[in-house]
């Protein structure tokens, strides 16, 4: 079946995520290894030029720009990797460094394998050559971003939260929930972002774990819809300049896979802007100006408690609202209200038993720009579930 441009880019970059270091790590040396960790890495590099065309034919040249730089310093001779990165930096109006490029592709082509750039790059370069000076970028105003996701159902048992979240960003600037997966930090993120003027979500569930500060950067800027990348930059500063004065909740969600990158960024925006940050991550991000509260599973009555007690409980009504919605006839009542009961306290233990495991220790921060990551694509990217 063949895919539109924004499927396909989908597509790969959540096949590329699922990329975990190098095929078979510590043992790509062995004769029983070699051959396949290097057709693994191959597949993995198409993947990485095709996701790139892709990604092009969106009219996403400045996001992907920064997202090939890396890669581009790993692989300098691979020439269709190399066209994909001199049309993002054209495209993006960064044709001087496009064609700096270029020339260094041709040098190192000649002295170390006596070649000279093929067709397509040689085409390339006098389309770059003759094309005039880029366009002056024009800022929306305001920029067009993502809306926040409609809720599908009734927030249950969480008032008392959501008032003091709202509470909790009256005063910080950085708050972020903390709980095991699967509590509820996402649909009370949503709850909490939805009482704001302007409220961006952004979701990080898909992104890999090497996305570096600048990637994180890009994901946010297109999910507010910011494409301004004709300056000579980096992404953090040129998403600061572009919040500079905006009033605005930044709801950064399921942090904890990224949480080095995300707690080198925020610092870097908030300074800069008016924006205020909500995040949910499993761990904290361990910034000096965060907040942090704790999601804890919703409360359920010991056995033996009285039905009305049973009924009026934020748990029960919450199983019972997804039982209604699985199976249409499903009603709760003082009869029945004992079984989600048994089994709301159930699925607490278990999530409690989780979060009293201990974290693995977290790595030491490596430096932004180490490995290249996936913005993904803008709509993607942030359409987010609500778990």
């Amino acid at each position: 079946m063949r895919r539109s441009g924004g499927g396909l880019a989908a597509l790969l970059a959540e096949a590329l995520g699922l990329w975990r270091g190098e095929a078979f790590a510590g043992f790509a040396d062995e004769s029983f290894a070699s051959t396949a960790a290097a057709a693994l890495e191959e597949q993995r590099l198409v993947a990485w030029e095709d996701y790139a065309g892709a990604r092009l034919q969106l009219g996403d040249h400045a996001v992907l720009a920064g997202e090939l730089g890396e890669l581009i310093e790993q692989h300098p001779l691979r020439e269709r990797l190399r066209a994909a990165h001199l049309r993002a930096l054209h495209g993006s109006g960064r044709t001087t460094e496009a064609l700096d490029s270029y020339r260094k592709l041709r040098r190192l082509l000649r002295d170390e394998l006596g070649l000279e750039p093929g067709a397509e790059l040689t085409a390339l370069q006098e389309e770059m050559l003759s094309a005039g000076p880029p366009a002056p970028v024009q800022r929306q105003a305001p920029p067009t971003q993502t809306p926040l996701p409609a809720p599908q159902t009734e927030l249950v048992g969480r008032d008392d939260a959501v008032a003091d979240v709202r509470a909790l960003l009256g005063t910080h600037r950085l708050v972020t929930l903390t709980g095991p997966g699967g509590v509820g930090k996402t649909r009370l993120a949503l709850e909490v972002a939805r009482a704001e003027d302007e409220a961006c979500l952004v979701e990080l569930a898909g992104l890999p774990r090497e996305t570096t500060v600048d990637g994180l950067a890009d994901v946010v800027a297109a999910a507010l819809g910011i494409r301004d990348g004709a300056r000579p930059q980096s992404s953090v500063e040129r998403l600061a300049e572009a919040l500079r004065g905006r009033r605005l909740l930044l709801v950064l969600d399921n942090c904890e896979h990224v949480v080095e990158p995300v707690a080198a960024f925020v610092p870097l925006v908030l300074p800069a802007s008016d924006v205020r940050v909500l995040a949910t991550s499993r761990e904290p991000l361990d910034v000096s100006s965060e907040h942090l509260r704790e999601v804890p599973p919703l409360d359920v009555p010991t056995p033996g408690a009285p039905s009305a007690e049973l009924l009026r409980s934020g748990a029960v009504r919450l199983f019972a609202a997804r039982a209604s919605a699985a199976s249409p006839g499903f009603a709760l009542s003082a009869e029945n209200a004992e079984t989600p009961a048994g089994i709301r306290r159930r699925a607490t233990a278990a999530l409690r038993a989780r979060r009293r495991r201990p974290h693995r220790k977290r790595a030491a921060r490596r430096t932004p720009r180490q490995r290249p990551g996936i913005a993904g694509v803008p709509v993607a990217a942030t359409g987010a579930g609500t778990r």
